[in-house]
């Protein structure tokens, strides 16, 4: 996201965040602009427990709702938000565009979302034996959908057919064609995992691209779109 970007957004008074980890960017908003009150989506109760304490330390736990659901699944009422955020959510979902339009819904005239996905110049989809996150069924070999990696043109078809172009567009990957795939079997494996690294190889390892099709390997694309009054 471009540094300006939270100064552009403001103080808002509604905020909502659909997340499973990266729970950082919406508190931290949160705080720092003032939001009157933030709602926190999250599918996974066990790791919404977390997102808990940390607001608790900011302390923002009297300004925020955290809700065990699915963006699709949530019972939001007749709300609509001035800022919505999900940072790499929708590659897991199957059917990505239902939850985007619903996303769409939610928001106020005059809103902003801000979003990340995985990117590559050649899209995929990856499947796992298990399903991490309770978000999909078995298909026929018994794979589970775990996420997408979208494309130039998997981007326009399944995302900005939905909401629109996007008022900004930044692409950020590897400049090693797998470090970020060898740096995620290492979490897997179950050892030690140094987190407090991530920063420092983000900054050395990944640099900004142009555009998904100038990648040498999976990047991240973050997009904001701002939507009229």
């Amino acid at each position: 996201m471009p540094a300006s970007a939270s100064a552009r957004w403001g103080s808002r008074a509604r905020w909502t965040s659909w997340h499973r980890s990266p729970r950082f960017l919406p508190l931290c908003y949160a705080r720092r602009a003032g939001v009157g009150h933030a709602w926190l989506l999250n599918p996974d109760a066990a790791d919404l427990a977390v997102t808990r304490q940390w607001a608790a330390a900011l302390p923002l736990s009297g300004r925020c709702d955290f809700i065990a659901s699915s963006i699709e699944s949530a019972d939001l009422g007749d709300r609509r938000f001035d800022v919505i955020t999900s940072i790499s959510v929708f590659e897991h979902l199957v059917d990505d565009r239902k939850a985007l339009a619903e996303v769409r819904r939610l928001l106020a005239p005059g809103g902003t979302l801000l979003l990340t996905l995985p990117c590559a110049a050649s899209g995929y989809d990856q499947y796992r034996d298990y399903d991490e996150y309770n978000l999909s069924r078995p298909d026929a070999d018994g794979r589970y959908f775990f996420q997408r990696f979208y494309d130039a043109a998997s981007l326009r078809e399944r995302v900005f057919s939905v909401l629109g172009e996007p008022r900004l567009m930044t692409v950020y990957g590897e400049r090693e064609p797998g470090y970020f795939g060898r740096n995620a079997q290492q979490k897997m494996r179950g050892l030690p995992y140094p987190f407090w690294r991530e920063p420092y190889m983000m900054g050395r390892q990944f640099q900004i691209y142009p555009s998904i099709d100038a990648l040498p390997g999976e990047g991240i694309v973050a997009l904001e779109f701002a939507f009229a009054r």
